[in-house]
């Protein structure tokens, strides 16, 4: 029992400690790896760009931003969908 109970202890410490070690300053960095590009989609990406687009994901909606302001985003559209959306991605000229 004592083994289970420490095995989940180190799992949850590793868990933990990824979760602090992203960003230790503070502020939010705008891509993966804290390079100046505009993110890397992964299989639970909620945002994608493409052209001067943003597209955001939630669980009914897909939501369109144009960003060639970067300071002053301006929602151009929304979608509503009848299922949960997981995930986002851009291929192309497809999303």
């Amino acid at each position: 029992m004592k083994r289970y109970i420490y095995i989940a202890f180190v799992v949850l410490a590793g868990f933990l400690y990824s979760c602090n070690k992203s960003s230790d300053s503070g502020e939010m960095s705008p891509s993966i790896g804290g390079g100046d590009g505009p993110g890397v989609g992964g299989s639970m990406a909620k945002f994608t760009i493409a052209n001067d687009h943003l597209f955001l994901i939630n669980e009914t909606e897909l939501l369109v931003y144009n960003i060639i302001n970067e300071a002053s985003p301006v929602e151009v559209g929304n979608l509503e969908v009848e299922f949960g959306i997981e995930t986002v991605f851009s291929m192309g000229s497809k999303l």
